[in-house]
């Protein structure tokens, strides 16, 4: 008789048998219909409701094609020759089915080991195989298949798993004379992840007011609540490092598989009935992706430090990203996954800023949070010069003088090339930031021909990435109107009559706490520019004796 063949349905759809793994279908149709039908064991289906199911779009006669072209690629799939038609897979002009003494399914093993916890004779024999029934459970039903029936699926599966995760957790109460909560299971160091990493740290919002207010109510609770996230963590593929009281630290090889798992997390704990008397368990998260070494099984470096600060930062229900982990998740989020910039923000015991992003998602409890835990950070971002800059005192002081004044939006610093309009700009703008509430960038565009480039070139500027799903304009201006901003737009003489400098006027309309400083050859010609004109630093004449040449700017 030929072995049994295994399908696994939590975690993702395998199918295995001996040393036989298939992971890949046909198409992704028949992957689902091979599910349906190992999920529903045991039962007969009219091939009409199949077709319902599956190709509801199509008409009969082409949905009765697409039935018999999946059931023909299972049927090569699990009756390799050798093994009599039949002997798995049943069908018949009206029906369609699984031998069910050919196959097992993990949901199958699941179920079997509740009943069986469920027909325990005493309270250690009912905590042993509700345990045991967990760990079968090892992730969601079909991720990445979206079928109607599966959803329903889904929940059902999750009902069951959280309900006897609350068993066993008050089961081990009832028993134990200390507070009690799943043994944390470090993984080894040969395991844990080295390299890039990301980390996700989590902690509920206002514990200790809920200790201080239910006393050991709040127990139960916490025990579900852990449940829930090592049930997302472990099927995410991420490995637990650390559990402290009502906080967790876990870490991820892949910045995707942190984000998805974080996602996954809220939304257990948004569909968990918590009782009355403690109502919804707000937990914030933090996500931040670096470099990191394992010495004595433990990570060490400022990587830790900064996620815990951005923990910190947080509200119950928020999941923060830094912008190490967005520049990486940017150009593979997952449909309606979105991360909102919140700007730049400076953390406690951190001189240098972050940009913070939240997470949103469809179906979030909570879309609006207050202003985060954590002070807002203005700073400027100018390129690092290698020598000293002399003279234009003068010049500076009236450049700082005129960037202060409230009406000026736009200033331009005009003058042939080579008289220093590039330095002057960036030590005016260096004196103007000590006073100056925001930001300052200095964008480059000596390289640029086309002026519709301008928003990338400031995107980029900025170290934004690009949104596929926004036109670089938009992107733009959203990530100006956070703080107010000066950008310096260097070299812009070619692209005034290209369609540059109704660009910026766009850029100041849109957004009323911006301020240009920008340096060309030729004006813009917009309204409220303000002109300053840039000459050559003076020169010798021949009648200066050595020493007094050596006093002129321009030879210094």
């Amino acid at each position: 008789m030929n072995e049994q063949w295994h399908i696994q349905l939590l975690g993702g759809l395998r199918v295995r048998q001996g040393e036989r793994i298939v992971t890949r279908f046909r198409t992704q149709k028949t992957g689902a219909l091979l599910a349906y039908l190992a999920y529903h064991r045991q039962q007969s289906h009219s091939r009409e409701v199949l077709i319902d199911l599956f190709w509801p779009e199509t008409t009969l006669e082409s949905g009765r094609h697409n039935l018999s072209h999946a059931l023909s690629s299972l049927r090569s799939l699990l009756e390799p020759p050798g093994v009599p038609a039949g002997g798995v897979l049943i069908a018949d002009r009206f029906t369609v089915e699984l031998n069910p003494d050919s196959f097992t399914t993990d949901v199958a093993q699941f179920e079997q080991a509740l009943r069986a916890a469920a027909q325990a004779r005493n309270t250690p024999e009912h905590a042993s195989l509700l345990a045991l029934a967990l760990e079968k459970c090892t992730g969601e039903l079909l991720p990445g298949y979206y079928e109607d029936w599966i959803e329903p699926a889904q929940e059902r599966i999750r009902q069951r798993y959280e309900q006897a995760a609350t068993q066993l957790s008050a089961l081990q109460q009832r028993n134990a004379p200390t507070p009690v909560t799943p043994p944390v299971q470090v993984a080894p160091e040969s395991v844990l992840p080295t390299g890039t990493v990301t980390f996700l740290f989590t902690d509920i919002e206002g514990s200790t007011r809920l200790w201080e207010r239910v006393g050991d109510a709040f127990r139960p609770a916490l025990s579900t609540h852990h449940a829930l996230l090592r049930h997302e963590f472990r099927r995410s593929g991420g490995h637990e490092v650390k559990e402290a009281g009502d906080s967790f630290l876990v870490v991820f090889s892949s910045v995707g598989d942190a984000l998805a798992c974080a996602i996954a997390c809220q939304r257990a704990l948004d569909k968990q009935p918590w009782p009355d008397e403690i109502g919804p368990l707000r937990v914030r998260m933090a996500l931040h992706t670096g470099d990191v070494e394992l010495a004595g099984g433990e990570y060490h470096g400022i990587l830790l430090h900064r996620a815990a600060r951005m923990l910190s930062a947080a509200h119950g229900g928020q999941i923060l990203c830094s912008e190490a982990s967005s520049n990486l998740l940017i150009r593979d989020l997952e449909p309606q996954v979105t991360l909102k910039d919140l700007g730049i923000w400076r953390l406690r015991d951190f001189q240098e800023p972050e940009r913070l992003f939240q997470v949103s998602y469809p179906d979030m409890a909570l879309s609006e949070f207050p202003a985060l835990n954590a002070s807002p950070a203005h700073s400027s971002h100018l390129p690092l010069q290698f020598t000293r800059f002399f003279g234009r005192e003068a010049e500076i002081a009236q450049l700082v003088e005129l960037l202060a004044l409230p009406e000026t939006r736009l200033l331009t610093l005009s003058g042939p090339g080579g008289t220093g309009k590039t330095r002057l700009s960036l030590e005016s703008a260096g004196r103007y930031a000590e006073s100056f509430e925001g930001a300052i960038w200095f964008v480059a565009l000596a390289d640029l021909s086309d002026a519709s480039l301008i928003p990338t070139t400031i995107l980029q500027a900025m170290s934004i990435p690009l949104s596929g799903s926004r036109e670089p304009l938009e992107q733009a201006v959203a990530a100006l109107q956070k703080q107010p901003t000066l950008l310096i737009l260097d070299n812009f003489e070619q692209l005034v009559e290209a369609g540059g400098a109704e660009l910026v006027q766009v850029l100041l309309s849109r957004v009323d706490s911006l301020r240009c400083l920008v340096t060309s050859r030729q004006l813009l010609g917009l309204p409220g520019e303000v002109e300053f004109t840039v000459s050559p630093l003076a020169t010798p004449n021949g009648s200066d004796t050595p020493e007094r040449v050596g006093l002129v700017e321009s030879v210094r």
